[in-house]
């Protein structure tokens, strides 16, 4: 008997067979390191089991070796370990959450165990399997065998809901258009058990496509996985270098658009990067045209000279210049400015001084107005002193050619010299003959004074006028006798009465009563 069946059952299963353990071999090859690897060995193997076992079978059927129903539990065992780990090589494919998934696969190992492998060999699951006239192998499922076959076709059919859900992270459906076929084959072969031989047909032609999944698309080729792990890095990387162009333009637009002149510099004070102020300050028109350069390069010498050890004793110590006043030449005008500056040092990612980043502010105009404040307020106060100097060493005049010079407070050489200078202004003003020089309020008199005051007392008479000595008090009077003075050639009165009295009567004036 031909038994067509029969021999496209062995021709199919045996493809099945080799194409598995093929499979296997790659993934094996590929390593073990990952759990969908793991699990992808586990599937092959249980896929290879029943594909070896369903073709022992129907050898030991066709030509009576053996024990077919031997063949037959292991086929049943094998079909119900499908599902399961079907379920995990899914779960990790498609990068779902493992939990209700895995808890369910060791609830079936525990349901295994009481439907398949206690009862299995006893022929309490499957039993009975022959060969049709077309060489077709029927085998009949007891209760428990047809609960397992449920489960197993469950558990297909919960990978191709997960497949469906997870749709747009698997871009490559020929898993999940292995799992649908394998599960149509199991459903339409082996639980409804109809006389074709579906089961072994579509078994191979789900593991066909598998195959093609996994050497054609290089599932587990581990230069594959280079290859992505290396786009996915150069792609991070890209990124990276956009946000960093990103924020480099937004730092430029920053540092071009402020008024204050920022720039950079390495560790030999050559200049890195200038905003456009600070290219504009020193003359040029393009970072190019000072790139490379240091201060010597534009500014004079001993000024050049100063910047550059502030700033190597910066990049020395690490210790940062805070808010210095600095003399600079604008190189386009050729003034002279004041600037502001701030330099700081610049650390690279180890934390060493790599150069230093300079800001600087224009405070010129600033300087300027200053200068002109002191210059106000000195004349304020030279103002002021004169003021003081008119008021504490008065002129009055009495009558015609007749002077008074009240001196209050005490009398430094300063001040001294300022009396000689009004006393001889007033003579000359005021034409006076006579002049009365009241020392009533002057408490001390030292040698510089008393000196002073006989060289005033000398210049008057060199004008031709008489002067006169009033009010000198008796600290006055010991002072000068314990300093050594001569005043016997100068006229002294008691007060400026007398002398008032004394300077008429040089006129020619007389006092009478009325």
């Amino acid at each position: 008997m031909i038994q067509p069946f029969f021999w496209l059952d062995v021709i199919t299963l045996s493809i099945a067979a080799v194409l598995t353990t093929s499979i296997l071999i790659v993934a094996l090859g590929a390593g073990l390191k990952s759990a969908f690897s793991r699990f992808f060995a586990l599937y092959m193997l249980i896929a290879i089991g029943w594909a070896v076992c369903n073709l022992l079978m129907r050898l030991s059927l066709r030509f009576e070796l053996g024990s077919p129903l031997f063949w037959v539990e292991l086929v049943a065992l094998f079909f119900m370990a499908i599902g399961p780990s079907l379920l995990m090589v899914t779960v990790r494919y498609v990068n779902r959450s493992t939990r209700w998934p895995n808890l369910a696969a060791g609830l079936y190992l525990v349901v295994m165990v009481y439907l398949a492998l206690f009862p299995l060999f006893r022929h309490q699951v499957v039993f009975n399997p022959r060969l049709n006239e077309m060489g077709t192998t029927i085998v009949e499922f007891t209760l428990q065998g047809m609960i397992g076959a449920g489960l197993t076709l469950g558990y297909m059919i919960w990978s191709l809901i997960l497949f469906w859900l997870e749709r747009h992270r698997t871009r490559e459906p020929y898993m999940a258009l292995s799992v649908l076929i394998l599960a149509s084959g199991f459903l339409v072969g082996a639980v409804l058990n109809i006389p074709v031989p579906v089961t072994s047909i579509t078994y191979t032609l789900s593991f066909i496509i598998l195959s093609y999944g996994v050497i054609g698309r290089q599932l587990f080729n581990p230069l594959r996985d280079l290859t992505i792990q290396l786009q996915a890095e150069i792609a991070e990387r890209q990124r990276a270098e956009e946000s960093m162009r990103g924020e480099r333009n937004i730092l430029r637009t920053l540092i071009d658009n402020l008024p204050d002149n920022i720039y950079v510099k390495d560790a030999q004070s050559r200049f890195v990067l200038n905003n456009v102020t600070h290219l504009r300050n020193l003359g040029a028109t393009a970072q190019a045209d000072v790139l490379g350069k240091t201060d010597l390069d534009i500014f004079p010498h001993e000024m050049a000279a100063q910047f550059l050890a502030d700033e190597q004793r910066i990049i020395q110590s690490g210790q940062p210049l805070i808010n210095c006043e600095e003399m600079v030449q604008d190189q386009t005008t050729g003034e002279t400015l004041w600037h502001l500056t701030t330099k700081v040092p610049l650390r690279d990612s180890q934390g060493q001084i790599t150069g230093l980043v300079g800001m600087s502010r224009n405070i010129t105009a600033q300087k300027q107005a200053e200068a002109e404040h002191e210059r106000l307020q000195q004349q304020i106060i030279d103002a002021q002193r004169q003021a003081i100097a008119e008021l504490s060493s008065p002129v009055i005049p009495i009558m015609q050619q007749i002077i008074v010079m009240p001196l209050i407070g005490n009398i430094d050489s300063l001040r001294a010299r300022d009396i000689t200078r009004t006393l001889l202004a007033g003579i000359t003003q005021h034409r006076a003959r006579v002049i009365i020089v009241d020392i009533t309020g002057v408490p001390l008199v030292d040698s510089g004074v008393a000196g002073h005051l006989h060289k005033t007392i000398q210049a008057a008479r060199l004008k031709g006028a008489r002067v006169i000595i009033t009010g000198i008090s008796e600290a006055v009077a010991e002072t000068i006798v314990d300093l050594g003075i001569d005043w016997s050639n100068i006229e002294t009165l008691a007060d400026l009465q007398t002398g008032l009295v004394m300077a008429l009567s040089s006129l020619g004036v007389k006092l009478s009563k009325a």
